[in-house]
């Protein structure tokens, strides 16, 4: 999968490149970072995967609904 997303980048001028990948790596970043406040409050697998599910029923109702 990762490939593709290389492949994706090359067509992109080299400024652009690097724009992405370090955009990348800052979202990487904040995601390890949100993840270790979760845990350091005492978030549970249990608790995530509730959330997750119901995030995921709600986004994919609502672009139902706008589509």
């Amino acid at each position: 999968m990762f490939n593709g997303h290389l492949q994706a980048l090359a067509v992109c001028e080299s400024r652009l490149q690097t724009l992405w990948i370090w955009h990348a790596a800052e979202e990487s970043e904040h995601c390890s970072t949100a993840f270790d406040v979760y845990t350091a409050l005492g978030g549970s697998l249990e608790w995530r995967i509730r959330v997750l599910r119901y995030i995921t029923t709600v986004f994919a109702l609502d672009i139902a609904r706008q589509t």
